[in-house]
This record gives structure tokens, sequence and C-alpha cells, in this order.
């Protein structure tokens, strides 16, 4: 933190750049940290529909769902950060694209499949595990910060980040040597799959942040979430159509669809929440700082 000086004359504390990072990190975590729980409250309710015999849908066809309704809330948050820091009309909006065109895009995409692979391995998995292999997302950023922006990986970071692979290890290397015998919790499934995978992609999320911030400063990478959610809405959409269903269940109680759509939009908040605030905190610090941030929500 650095002084200056208030309007009243007297000393006052302002942000350092990497103290306004980390600390736009946390916001987005803490309020994205209810994210499991709602998502899997989503899931029960289409579980309880189906026991009802008031819905037809499976597993699968529960998760297209719960991915429609919380990304098509993910993207209108989104799109009002958008327009509310775009000062300069279209103009201004135009010009924010094309400063980081490739940025914007792998961004997107990035976003994309971590949307769809943590909302399909917390429908698949315990949600401890789910984070516990997601947030190796800070360690993939760390090494594609080193290779491809020749970063330097600070001491504390790197202390970290290693204690952070050894507790992960110590609960799952077991279940990749013995497949789970004996242990149902630790065996792997394609839950953890998912969160691996997802982990992966948030490492390039961070990493391709972390780029533009250095090579594209200009670039209006609020509208990555925007185009991410989009993608993940309209495959969403696609795939219940092919499969005779639509995206809201037809259910006997409209206070449950109420509901439902209740939970969308709060889990549609918190992730554009989380995903505007990892882009700017970006800005400020590397993406294995902010990756580390993220890492708090495990314990939550």
């Amino acid at each position: 933190m650095t002084r200056g000086c208030s309007i009243l004359g007297r000393p006052a504390l302002t942000l350092s750049g990497r103290a306004t990072g980390l600390l736009l990190a946390l916001v987005g975590t803490l309020i994205d940290s209810c994210e499991a729980l709602v998502v899997r409250r989503m899931g029960l309710y289409l579980d309880d529909w189906q026991q009802r015999g008031q819905w037809d849908g499976d597993r699968a066809i529960a998760g297209r769902i719960v991915i429609f309704h919380k990304y098509l809330f993910t993207m209108l948050f989104a799109l009002i950060s958008l327009v509310a820091t775009t000062s300069g009309g279209v103009g201004e909006l135009l010009n924010g694209i094309r400063a980081g065109p490739k940025h914007i895009f792998v961004a997107a995409l990035s976003q994309a499949l971590i949307s769809t692979l943590v909302t399909l391995a917390l429908l698949e998995t315990e949600t401890a595990t789910v984070y516990l292999l997601f947030l190796l997302g800070p360690l993939w950023a760390a090494i594609f910060g080193r290779f491809f922006l020749l970063e330097p990986i600070r001491r504390c970071t790197a202390l970290a980040l290693l204690l952070s692979l050894g507790a992960i290890s110590v609960m799952k290397f077991p279940a990749i040597i013995n497949n789970g015998d004996g242990d149902e919790r630790g065996a792997l499934n394609l839950g953890d799959l998912y969160a691996v995978a997802a982990g992966g992609s948030l490492g390039v999320l961070l990493t391709i942040s972390r780029s533009a911030a250095l090579h594209a400063p200009k670039a209006r990478m609020v509208c990555a979430p925007i185009l991410g959610s989009l993608a993940c809405v309209i495959i969403a959409s696609i795939m219940l159509s092919t499969s005779g269903h639509t995206p809201l269940p037809r259910c006997g109680d409209g206070m449950d669809a109420f509901a439902f759509v209740g939970l969308a939009a709060a889990t549609g908040f918190g992730t554009a929440t989380f995903y505007v605030c990892t882009l700017l905190a970006a800005k400020y610090v590397t993406g294995a700082e902010v990756g580390l941030v993220k890492m708090l929500e495990v314990n939550s």
C-alpha cells in the first residue's frame, strides 16, 4: 500500500497495483463461493421432479439444463458489467475488441470450457473433490506464464503452489495407483476428469488474461465471459432440442420452477463476478497469484 492525501488533508492509504489485483481476485472468489451449493441444489430440484414423475430427463439432460440457465444469467450480468464500464459507446467497444481479438477469443473459449466442465463435475462428484482438482489451475497458470510470457515465479508463490500440489497428491494419488479399490470416495470418476480438464482451462484463462494485460492493455476482455457464456447457452439449447427437451422442465409446481430460475440467477451473478474480477486482477498480478486466491474457495 502507498500513502495518498484525503480531501480533509489527512494522510490516506491507497492500494498499490499488486494489492488491487489481489483484492479483486478475493472479491470475485468470495462472491462466487456459493456456486457449488447452488448448482447441486439445482440438480436436486431436477432429481426431485424426476422422482415425482413430473420430468423424464436423465443426468445428462439435467447437466444441459443447468448449464443453459446458469450461463444465460452469467451472460446477462457480464453484459451489464460491460455496458456499465463502456462510456464511449459502440465505437469504444469495437476499438477494444480490435485491440486484442485473439486474446478475447481464447479467453472466451477457455471460459466456455471451464463453465461447462465445472458444472458437469459438480453434478457428478463431491464438491470438495471437484474444487481440489479444479484448483490445479494456478499451477498450470504458473507453468504457462513462465513458459509463454517469461514471467518469473515469486518465491512465496512457488512455495504455495508446491504445498497445494502436495495436498492434492496426498488425497488423490492413492486413487490413481489403486483406482479407488475399497474406497468409493477415492475412486477416480468422470467428474474428476471434468475437474482436471477445467483446471487446465483455468490455467489458460489466467495466462491469456495476463498476456492481454501485458501486450494488449486496451482490449475489452470483459467481452470474453459474454461470448463464452453465449456459446454455452447455444450448445446447451441445441443439445436439449435434439433430445426432445426444453430448457425449463415442465413441472407441476410453479413455485419450484420459479425457485430453480432464481438459483440460476444467483449462480450466474457469482460466476460473472468471478470472471470479470479475474480478468481485471490479471492487469496487476500474475495468473498464478490470481489462481492462488481462488484456492481459498476449496476451504469455504
